[in-house]
């Protein structure tokens, strides 16, 4: 009977491929850690012993080798990483999270401040669970276009709400379909929610006159029914095309590790 060797992840054993000391190896090790179903928990270990998960995702890309050496400084740290689509994944055991802030601070300082982190907690037994939560806090910060930074659940509870409830999901899709039949003012919308709606930064942004800006706001309230003009406007627009960016997929997504996003459940 063949043996298959294991590599210790804070309390957990998780299965190596092929040699222990590869760096493929580890990497492999972490995917299915957070993927789930290959996993075991250590029975010593204490069941409620929290972990986070973080994923990684740099707004322009760093190199393989920076992000390679980035993961390994992670691991060296006892910070559990992966490559993963755009970034990188950690698991990070709950006594180890000064370590990792301040790995991701060297990260961000790299990568001059342009990068995003989702953050999700739970037990060892549920990190399968805490990748997910990562996954969607990242999908709906870059649909909904949110700067660089750092997020949690917290910071994204009505863009989380609005994903779960495909009728409402669908509702707001709809508003902003009739801007689908012309880049312009799509466009232009996107723009004016990355400004805060903020006309002059909006105009600089487009590089075009105000009086042209003005006419094309005209234009998606005559389109859409909601004036980007007003507060009411402004939120319900932000909200659909949220809604229709998590719905045509326009959110970073890690082909090697699948896994479902809300949009898709």
């Amino acid at each position: 009977m063949t043996s298959v060797e294991t590599t210790r992840v804070d309390g957990i054993s998780v299965p190596i491929p092929d040699s222990r000391n590869s760096r493929s190896a580890r990497w492999q090790a972490v995917r299915r850690l957070v993927l789930g179903g290959v996993a075991q928990c250590d029975p010593a270990a204490p069941a409620d012993a929290d972990h986070g998960v973080i994923l990684v995702r740099f707004a322009e890309p760093v190199g393989d080798e920076l992000l390679a050496r980035m993961v390994d400084d992670c691991d060296a740290c006892g910070l559990p990483a992966s490559p993963a689509g755009a970034g990188m994944v950690l698991v990070v055991p709950e006594h180890r999270a000064d370590h990792a802030d301040r790995k991701l601070a060297q990260m961000a300082a790299m990568s001059g401040n342009r990068m995003w982190t989702a953050t999700a907690t739970r037990p060892m037994t549920e990190v399968t669970s805490a990748y997910q939560e990562a996954k969607d806090i990242l999908a709906l910060v870059l649909a909904a276009r949110r700067p660089p930074g750092h997020y949690r659940l917290d910071d994204v509870l009505v863009e989380y709400a609005i994903a779960r409830d495909p009728v409402v999901s669908r509702r707001l899709v709809a508003i902003v379909q009739p801007l689908l039949a012309g880049k312009v003012l799509l466009e232009t919308l996107e723009a004016l929610i990355a400004a805060g709606f903020d006309r002059g930064t909006t105009a600089r942004t487009l590089f075009i006159h105000r009086s042209t800006l003005d006419y094309r706001i005209r234009r998606i309230a005559e389109l859409t029914g909601h004036c980007p003009a007003t507060s009411r406007g402004a939120h319900l627009l932000t909200a659909a095309m949220t809604a229709h960016n998590v719905d045509t997929g326009l959110f970073w997504f890690d082909e090697k590790m699948p896994g479902k996003v809300m949009g898709n459940r």
